[in-house]
């Protein structure tokens, strides 16, 4: 798949940030907009009964509970290269199935026969659902940056003393 990279994105939303907060909120709003379709696509995707019996209990780690999908920007500094949106789940039992032997196959006995049991490599869930659209929502985030990016750009170059 091809990823989009985007230099100085982070940068320009946090200067945004700073500058203009309402601005700032607003391209936030839009690009979280972009996000919500997928919501119901991962929702979808995830089975209704968990498949492993440990997990079906109402309590903080059961598969009993809502199942949300958020969105979120990300405007951290990290060295390399760091995506701007992420999305996930807030269901523990999901996040723990969904991202189980990503790292490691498992740290002990039990560790090791719970990735065993569940279906497919890591990341089961959520991107799988979302992956298709991945270039689509790509695309889309940088016409909305490029948009508020030409606007103020206009903007510095018709005052240049001052933001």
């Amino acid at each position: 798949m091809e990823k989009s990279i985007v230099v100085g994105a982070e940068q320009m939303l946090r200067d945004l940030k700073k500058v203009e907060p309402e601005l700032y909120k607003e391209v936030r709003s839009q690009i979280i907009n972009e996000l919500k379709p997928l919501y119901s696509k991962i929702k979808s995707n995830i089975p209704r009964v968990s498949p492993l019996d440990g997990f079906n209990h109402d309590g903080r780690t059961g598969w009993g509970g809502p199942i949300r999908v958020l969105g979120k920007i990300n405007l951290r500094k990290r060295p390399g290269q760091t995506s701007l949106v992420s999305i996930r789940t807030e269901n523990t039992a999901v996040q723990i199935q969904d991202m189980a032997g990503r790292k490691s196959n498992g740290n002990t006995a039990s560790g090791k026969k719970m990735i065993e049991n569940l279906p497919g490599a890591a990341s089961r869930y959520v991107y799988p659902a979302v992956e298709r659209y991945v270039p689509t929502l790509n695309n889309d985030i940088i016409k909305i940056i490029d948009k508020y990016s030409s606007a103020k750009n206009v903007e510095l170059a018709k005052n240049p003393k001052g933001l």
